[in-house]
């Protein structure tokens, strides 16, 4: 080998510097790794600990809290067991009872309490009398008596007392936030119903000041470098760090000045920094209502929260809903960990950084505590360990590495310089003399030397196989080449089929477009640019043309539709089109009016659209005519409803003549009348009633025949709420009825007042005609019918309709019973099957004897399903 052909090895390609390199870069990959590793698990535990020292303070809050509430809770309870066993006795309530409440040291958190009886319990003769004590201005219990005045609102309606009322002896019951009215202090109070004999006796109650919680929270998260706060069940403040925001400042009735929590819903109205609190504690409690639904069926039932909400003037459905929740008490097994949710916040209203929120609840109470703890606090010990650890890892990694290379190099990289220094004086000895390497030692190195002996000795017998492959190889290369041509073979094969196929296409194409000739109606093909791509012979035909190719490749809007470049409805506006009516331009310049729909289709692979479109020039004319009909029908109605009106008014206004001065002469001859006579002039009386009755529904009847048919949409879940909250109130809380709708009703286009009567009618019916003794029971379901209508159902327990009568009862003041029996004039079904009719439905009845009966009625769904002809054609297209 000369001297220009030797190899010489560049530093930067020997071991020497690329060991080296490697160690640095081992050393970096692994920093990096430890360095990952902190950021991802260990500083997140160190975070995880922060926040498991915050749930710990919350717990410890929460129990403080709790402590509080229970010492009220017991006080309330052992003035409850008072109540029910002193004598009924004023004096000795008024000595004993401010005995029991004044207990040492709650001065600072009770604010006062007392006992109320139920109405009439504690005397015969006095509907309130209450005995309840408030603290004043030097914390003395002091006797107030304003409760008791009978023309206020009475404090049976109040929130704190008719809760108490379904909960059952021993338990107690926890109010809202509320300004007490007489002793102007901020307070929630704690209820305990009372029983005598097994009845309800009246309540005793125990009111928590709240002026102190605030102090008390703000000591108790002073070490987390954040704040909290108190929320009562419905999300209104108990406390807050900042007062000023969490209250408002009204006037009472007597001029003074008072204040009042607001909730959280308020306050995130006027801060939004606190909407994210305010949407979790709203969360919160939607999560306890469905847990209580799923704990207990009874407590958390309808009539529960109806109950709570129809006895107090100051409880709405809402709040019923939370209170029954609350009642049920779905979170009394939390074993001492009372966290309900955890999230994280970009900006805090008062810290002005970002934050992590902690809310935990107050058992019994249902209040909630909201700790708020900057995530800077969170982080700050767990970044000051993380980076001494760091410290110490990196630098025991070092040295490791330092070390092994150390090792390495004298066990490795050495002996292999040698053995390098040994093969290069070989080569330059003898080039063509084979020489074995010496071994270095008993390792890797050595074993290295043996086989690259034994490959030397080895490369003879590999020239020999080579010559032998090269052979065989060739032989291959043939055998390949026959396989080559084979696949040639198949795939002139594959053209030919593929021709064949589409040829099958332009064929299917044709028979498409003989299908679309045979349309009755015209069809177009547009493109993007508004050209006219395809039409069929009805266009041709409807615009006086000779050949389609007269309108194929023409501007769509000069040619079929008049309108101005740039002003098509569906390309330049983006309008969306169907059923709407446009006008055809034929070829001598005539305007046709048509029907037309449009819908965007793929066409040889283009996007276009697809319009139909039929010639309504018959129905426009059928159209104006029936307007004019119209016309005349109105004035007829108008003509109808004067001749209504007055002969409704001529025939009331004699009638209430007969009825008054009956009654009149009634009172004025009362016991000197014969009873025949007397019985014959009660005849005259009740039949001047019965005749103003029919009258007035003949004019309700009239004004369904006349008024003009009002137009809109109706949703019959919220109409069907209305009816049993309003018109149907009392003949539902008479009759104990129950209304159950399974699942939610469709929205009808339709009248709100005319189908409030058409439902009112026939549930008030299933209410009405029931056995004596019998529960009634209303089931209103729906499901579709044809011709975009839906079918209405309301199914009774009643005492059902003999088959013959079913469709006589729709006909005008027809009775199935004595008026002794059920009251009524048999005006209401008539009423009802011309609302039905008049929107185009129908109305009937299912019933046998003593089976019930179930009334159906069809109207016009509001949620139309569009034709489907035009969507069918552009599929296949």
């Amino acid at each position: 080998m000369t001297a220009d052909k030797q190899f010489v090895l560049k530093w930067y390609n020997k071991l020497l510097f690329k060991m080296p390199l490697v160690f640095l870069l081992l050393f970096a990959v692994l920093v990096a790794s430890i360095v990952l590793v902190m950021k991802r698990v260990g500083k997140v535990r160190l975070e995880q600990q922060a926040y498991r020292l915050v749930t710990q303070t919350g717990n410890t809050i929460v129990a403080d809290v709790y402590s509080r509430t229970v010492f009220a809770e017991s006080l309330a309870k052992s003035l409850a067991n008072l109540g029910e066993l002193l004598p009924l006795d004023v004096e000795t309530y008024m000595t004993t009872v401010p005995n029991v409440m004044n207990v040492a040291g709650s001065e600072s958190f009770i604010a006062g309490g007392g006992i109320w009886p139920e109405p009439y319990m504690f005397s015969g003769d006095i509907a309130r009398r209450s005995f309840f004590w408030g603290r004043d201005e030097k914390g003395e219990l002091r006797y107030y008596d304003n409760y008791n005045d009978p023309n206020g609102a009475g404090y049976h309606n109040e929130e704190w007392y008719v809760p108490a009322k379904h909960i059952g002896d021993d338990k107690d019951f926890w109010s809202k936030s509320y300004m007490d009215p007489y002793s102007y202090q901020p307070m929630v109070t704690c209820t305990v119903p009372m029983y005598r004999n097994g009845k309800f006796f009246g309540v005793s109650t125990v009111d928590f000041k709240l002026e102190g919680l605030g102090k008390f929270l703000e000591q108790a998260s002073s070490r987390l470098g954040g704040y909290s706060f108190v929320v009562d069940r419905n999300g209104k403040f108990l406390s807050f760090p900042k007062e000023s925001m969490a209250k408002i400042y009204p006037i009472d009735k007597f001029g003074k000045k008072t204040e009042e929590f607001i909730d959280a819903e308020q306050m995130a109205q006027t801060n939004p920094l606190f909407k994210p609190i305010a949407d979790a504690i709203s969360q919160v409690n939607s999560e306890i209502i469905i847990k209580a639904v799923q704990t207990d069926k009874n407590k958390s039932s309808e009539e529960l929260v109806t109950a709570i909400d129809s006895e107090s003037y100051q409880i709405n459905h809402q709040e019923a809903v939370m209170i029954s929740a609350a009642l049920a008490d779905p979170l009394n097994n939390m074993n001492n960990n009372y966290q309900l949710k955890q999230f994280a916040m970009s900006n805090d209203v008062l810290l002005g950084k970002p934050c992590t929120v902690f809310i935990f609840h107050v058992p019994h109470t249902y209040w909630k505590v909201v700790t708020v703890m900057p995530i800077s606090e969170a982080i700050a010990a767990s970044v000051s360990i993380y980076r001494t650890i760091l410290s110490f890892i990196i630098g025991i990694t070092a040295a490791v590495i330092l070390a092994g290379f150390i090792i390495l190099y004298g066990a490795f990289i050495k002996p292999l310089l040698s053995m390098s220094k040994q093969l290069q004086g070989t080569v330059e000895a003898n080039a063509d003399t084979l020489e074995h390497l010496a071994r270095a030692g008993e390792d890797e190195l050595g074993l290295l030397a043996y086989w690259f002996n034994l490959r030397s000795d080895q490369l003879a017998d590999t020239l020999a196989k080579l010559h032998a492959a090269r052979n065989n190889l060739e032989k291959r290369v043939e055998q390949r080449t026959g396989e080559l041509t084979d696949v040639n073979q198949r795939l002139e094969y594959e053209i030919t089929e593929r021709k064949r196929a589409e040829e099958e296409i332009k064929k299917s194409r044709a028979n498409l477009m003989k299908m679309i000739d045979a349309m009755p109606f015209g069809v177009a093909v547009i493109d993007k640019n508004k050209i006219i791509r395809l039409v069929n012979d009805k266009v041709v035909e409807m615009t006086g043309h000779s050949d389609r190719s007269d309108i194929v490749g023409k501007i769509c809007h000069k040619l079929v539709c008049q309108t101005c470049k740039g002003d098509c409805p569906i390309l330049d506006k983006h309008q969306q089109v169907d059923q709407s009516e446009r006008v055809l331009l034929t070829k001598d310049g005539r305007k046709i009016p048509i029907l037309k729909s449009v819908i965007p289709i793929t066409f040889d692979n283009e996007e276009v659209l697809l319009e139909a479109f039929i010639d309504i020039s018959k129905s426009k004319q059928a159209e104006e005519e029936m307007n004019r009909l119209n016309e005349n029908l109105a004035k007829s109605n108008s003509d109808l409803k004067d001749f209504v009106y007055i002969a409704s008014h001529d025939l009331r206004e004699p009638m209430r003549k007969i009825s008054a001065f009956g009654n009149l002469l009634q009172n004025s001859l009362k016991g000197t009348l014969a009873s025949d006579d007397a019985e014959n002039l009660s005849f005259m009386i009740e039949g001047a009633g019965r005749m103003t009755k029919m009258v007035e529904g003949l004019l309700a009847y009239s004004a369904i025949l006349t008024k003009e048919l009002p137009l809109g949409t109706v949703k019959l879940d919220s109409l069907i709420d209305r009816l049993k909250n309003i018109e149907l109130a009392d003949a539902l809380a008479k009759s104990g009825a129950i209304i159950d709708v399974p699942k939610p009703l469709p929205v009808i286009d339709a009248d709100n007042l005319f189908v409030r009567q058409l439902m009112y009618h026939l549930i008030f019916n299933g209410i009405k005609y029931q056995a004596k003794g019998n529960v009634p029971h209303i089931t209103i379901t729906s499901k579709p019918a044809a011709n975009e209508m839906v079918k209405i159902e309301i199914t009774d327990n009643g005492i059902g309709i003999k088959p013959e009568f079913h469709q006589a009862i729709f006909t005008m003041f027809k009775r199935l019973h004595l008026r002794s029996e059920y009251d009524g004039i048999g005006i209401g079904l008539p009423i009802c099957k011309k609302i039905v009719e008049r929107y185009g439905g129908k109305i009937g009845v299912e019933s046998q004897p003593g089976n019930g009966s179930t009334f159906w009625f069809t109207l016009p769904t509001a949620d139309k399903t569009e034709p489907a002809l035009l969507q069918k054609l552009g599929s296949e297209i």
